[in-house]
């Protein structure tokens, strides 16, 4: 006998008590080859054969469609925390990444911390590294800070996870600071729309702080050379799922869409006292020519607030005033005739939009107009509303 595959032409069994006899008749086979086909099941078999070969090289072989996967990426990136909702129960469960397959979905209860206590809970974790701090800070700005106002809002979120990790990726290595067997749904704005996410839960802000310390810690230096935070958030925040090329491809949809959030992360940063001089993104290098002499301006890091226009412009008091503009999280402050608008009425919805609710004012004459005015850390002087307010 030899080692390899043979056709069996017959086979015959001699029984007898105590004993079975199985004889084969064969004719030896090229290892790779089939044999000539003549009857029907080898046809069957062949066919068979045939199809789990193309199986296998459609699995090996198949191109990767490059573009597709790095859009589908770039869809799940969090964009802005104003719209986050919680989701019903098991409404996300399907995007529920394998590693967390046996964990379970209750409902959650939201955590809020203002910004000067989160600094300072940021400082007191992560001492004497004041880029981290920086960095921490401006990462949870970004998908957990709610803009009633650019100086006067708060971190908002659920189950203390201020930097809505989600649980739809692989394991990120750092699972022993999540409350295990356990996430809520959580309705996100990302670039690709509203999209329901697992997230996972910390049992208090010092787990969550933990957890962005060792995901940011050892990725410092690679942050302030390769790119800055913007595009480290991009393509590896929590974890690696774009490459360098990939980002560079479509950079100019993810500074447009995440620009402003972090210059104006970073100046919330700085008002509370976090000045670790994080790069935001590369800055390029201008190529006109220059007098000789002459010192080129400096280029404003912040782009001043702009008004288009707002609606209703008559209005009694309580009356939502929807504002449309450009860089309006820059915002401090809104009168009408002087009298500061209550923080609590007001909304922020991305950059672009702000709203508020018209207040009682002292002496308002229902019939007259009055002045609106925005306050902005951007800009010079205050912006007044064309046309004034008709009071009602």
């Amino acid at each position: 006998m030899f080692n390899g595959p043979y056709m069996i032409t017959s086979v015959s069994h001699t029984i007898s008590a105590g004993n079975f006899i199985t004889e084969f008749e064969g004719v030896r086979q090229g290892v790779y080859d089939l044999p000539p086909i003549d009857n029907f099941i080898q046809s069957i078999n062949q066919n068979l054969l045939t199809q789990i070969e193309a199986l296998v090289v459609n699995k090996t072989d198949k191109p990767t469609t490059q573009g597709t996967t790095t859009q589908a990426i770039a869809n799940n990136v969090v964009q802005d925390a104003d719209e986050n909702t919680l989701a019903a129960q098991n409404s996300c469960s399907a995007n529920l990444d394998t590693s967390y397959i046996s964990w379970v979905t209750t409902g959650a209860t939201q955590t809020t911390i203002s910004q000067k206590d989160f600094a300072a809970a940021i400082k007191a974790s992560a001492p004497n590294n004041v880029a981290l701090q920086t960095a921490i800070y401006m990462i949870s700005y970004v998908r957990a800070y709610t803009k009633s106002l650019s100086n006067a809002g708060q971190f908002s979120s659920w189950e203390n996870n201020f930097g809505l990790i989600t649980l739809d990726k692989d394991s990120y290595s750092q699972t022993e600071n999540f409350v295990q067997n356990s996430f809520f749904c959580v309705n996100t704005k990302t670039l690709g729309g509203i999209k329901q996410l697992p997230a996972a839960r910390f049992k208090n802000i010092d787990a969550y702080l933990t957890y962005m310390k060792n995901i940011l810690g050892n990725r410092m230096n690679e942050i302030q050379d390769q790119g800055g935070l913007l595009k480290y958030y991009v393509t590896s925040f929590p974890v690696d799922n774009m490459t360098s090329d990939e980002y560079e491809k479509d950079k100019k949809r993810y500074v447009e869409n995440f620009s402003a959030l972090f210059v104006a992360a970073a100046k919330s940063a700085s008002d509370n006292g976090l000045n670790g001089g994080v790069v935001v993104q590369e800055t390029p290098v201008p190529q006109s020519p220059q007098s000789q002499g002459n010192t080129p301006a400096p280029t404003p890091t912040c782009p001043p607030t702009t008004v288009s226009s707002y609606s209703p412009t008559t209005a009694a008091p309580g009356t939502i005033i929807t504002i449309n503009g450009t860089n309006l999280e820059f915002v401090r402050e809104i009168k009408v005739d002087g009298q500061l608008v209550d923080i609590r009425s007001i909304q922020l919805i991305g950059t672009t939009k702000l709203k508020f609710s018209v207040p009682t004012l002292s002496g308002g004459v229902p019939g007259l107009q009055y002045n609106i005015t925005l306050d902005s850390s951007n800009n010079t002087g205050p912006i007044i509303l064309t046309p004034p307010l008709t009071y009602a």
